[in-house]
């Protein structure tokens, strides 16, 4: 109980929550009472890793567990059990003590290992009754204790105000991005991304019927997403906004939004505006007009969407062809090419101009949307492939979820047959940002049987370290290098995998701003996609679609890249 309310408040609270095992080699800890949790990683490996902690937290169940919190705020959190016998994890602790650090637990655990020293605690004679404590949570210093699962709630708020805010503890932003058949996995991915990076707690329902696949989400251009939850199951609850990616079949659109419909339809016999129920809400593309303006949410309001579908608006609505328009409580944009403008947007309206330039900056956004992109092409040759590119994205967990999206959907568009293939022991994957989980096409032993004309890896530190200590997908990208076939990756990828390994030797390459030193060569690191002879290599999120985009010129000829383009409303 520990471990689940202690994650739950402090994701809440904005921290990015991975949670790792300190069972050994085990990942699926059996907890008490049998609950099984399924970890991110090991704890060992992160330790081992000397990565920095903020917090370190020890729940006093039983649960073989550990939480990891990266983000701007990094929290270990091993069990009781496990700290006893597990050497390295005690002195991590007593480094934290010592340079000041936060750290928590119980009394019980920390006595034993004299990190209590000079400290006030609490404890309770009996850890199933909280009236037994002396206090329910104390705080002293870098210090926080609390003594029993009845307390947890109480202990992970006090947590979360030391490390955030008092502000950020009480209250993040809900936001509810539904999902269904057909979904564009560009929207959906970006808007939960950069709405996550402000600090919304963002949920991705489905809004599909139950079925055997249970959460799964056939997107469009065969990409298969897993939802948080269904928004059936939503019913009752709040949220500060609620964001409409658009339906790839408009028919589709319709039905998928059935249960909203419900609650608007209540909301107009009961003769309130509509609008009222859903504060703050936003669509994009085709959503604005087959959605929106459908049940009535933009009357009287300027709104945009999808070129082709500007005709499908009321009379009541009034039409802009802009990327992206605000006007009061609704916020509508036009395609999968202004999909971070508009989650941009809503950060604004949700957290204010400070804060959506805080989330844009590590973006690394065009300085003029809708422009024509440009490439810095070195040592240009022919990418030379079939009539059908055969291309191979790798992915991890940890990999970067627009950058990712972006390069399966865009080159699916352009008529490549994309394979996507997971480096790790399951198919489904996470992604960096925790939102979605993507379910590989196959697995990457499977795919080390094929040919493919070009390998291009999404960035994200954790998934491509991933791939760097993945020696089968090295060897893939050593073949294609030698065989002089082409390659790429962008983020974190080109720093973190193809520089150790040599795949950048005499190449001209950028990669992700703050780890471009990490290049041999850093010559070219300003521009924002580079082509050298059989290499391309791109920056950040801002820049996926772009490296896609050259992709497809690579691949298909400058016509097909820009025709892409301009489906996308890119430019």
């Amino acid at each position: 109980m520990e471990v689940l309310v202690t994650v739950d408040v402090l994701r809440r609270a904005n921290a990015d929550v991975v949670v790792s095992s300190a069972e050994g080699g085990a990942e699926v800890v059996v907890a008490r009472h049998g609950t099984r949790i399924v970890a991110d990683a090991l704890l060992h490996d992160a330790v081992a890793a000397g990565q920095q902690f903020d917090l370190v937290i020890v729940p006093a169940s039983r649960a073989l567990s550990a939480l990891l919190l990266p983000c701007s705020i990094r929290v270990a959190c091993p069990a009781r059990k496990t700290l006893a016998g597990t050497e390295a994890l005690v002195a991590l602790l007593k480094v934290h003590a010592a340079a000041g650090r936060a750290y928590g637990a119980t009394a019980q655990v920390l006595e034993p290992h004299g990190l209590l020293e000079g400290k006030k605690a609490t404890t309770c004679a009996s850890t199933a009754d909280p009236s037994e404590c002396g206090s329910r949570v104390v705080v002293d210093g870098n210090l926080a204790t609390s003594g029993s699962p009845g307390t947890a709630m109480e202990f992970a708020l006090a947590v979360a105000e030391k490390l955030l805010s008092p502000e950020a503890a009480r209250e993040a932003k809900r936001v509810l991005v539904p999902v269904a058949a057909g979904t564009e996995p560009v929207e959906a991915a970006a808007t939960a991304d950069v709405l996550n990076r402000a600090g919304a707690r963002v949920t991705v329902a489905t809004a599909d019927p139950p079925g055997d696949d249970g959460l799964v989400v056939q997107a469009a251009y065969g990409v298969k997403l897993v939802a948080d939850s269904r928004v059936a199951d939503l019913q009752g609850e709040s949220f500060d906004l609620i964001a409409l990616p658009s339906i790839n079949l408009c028919a589709v659109g319709r039905n998928a939004w059935v249960s909203w419909s419900q609650r608007l339809q209540s909301a107009r016999e009961d003769g309130q505006d509509p609008r009222r129920e859903w504060g703050l809400y936003g669509a994009i593309c085709a959503a604005p007009a087959v959605t929106l303006a459908y049940w009535g949410m933009l009357k009287g309001l300027k709104a945009t969407c999808y070129p082709l579908f500007m005709e499908k608006f009321t009379a009541e609505v009034i039409p802009v062809d802009s990327r992206v328009v605000v006007d009061r409580n609704a916020v509508t944009s036009q395609g999968p090419g202004t999909a971070i403008e508009f989650a941009l947007a809503m950060v604004e309206k949700l957290y204010g101009k400070e804060k959506m330039e805080e989330v844009a900056g590590p973006l690394y956004l065009r300085p003029q949307h809708g422009a024509e992109y440009t490439i810095e092409e070195l040592n240009s040759v022919e990418w030379e492939c079939g009539s059908t590119p055969q291309v191979l994205v790798p992915v991890a967990n940890g990999s970067e979820e627009i950058e990712a999206f972006n390069l399966i959907d865009v080159l699916r568009r352009a008529g490549a047959n994309v394979i996507v293939a997971s480096v790790e022991e399951k198919l489904q994957i996470v992604t960096r940002r925790h939102k979605f989980n993507l379910i590989a096409d196959m697995m990457l032993d499977e795919a080390t049987e094929m040919q493919f004309d070009l390998i291009v890896m999404p960035g994200g530190l954790q998934g491509a370290q991933k791939f760097a200590s993945t020696k089968k997908l090295v060897d893939l990208l050593k073949k294609q290098a030698e065989s002089n076939k082409p390659y790429g990756a962008i983020c974190a990828s080109p720093a973190h995998v193809l520089q150790p390994h040599g795949l950048l030797k005499g190449k001209k390459a950028t990669a992700f701003p703050p780890m471009s030193h990490l290049l041999t060569d850093q010559s070219a690191c300003e521009h924002r996609v580079v082509v050298d002879g059989n290499l391309i290599t791109s920056r950040a999120p801002g820049t996926a679609t772009e490296f896609t985009l050259a992709i497809v010129e690579k691949l298909f000829g400058r016509d097909k890249a820009v025709s892409i383009a301009k489906e996308l409303i890119f430019m």
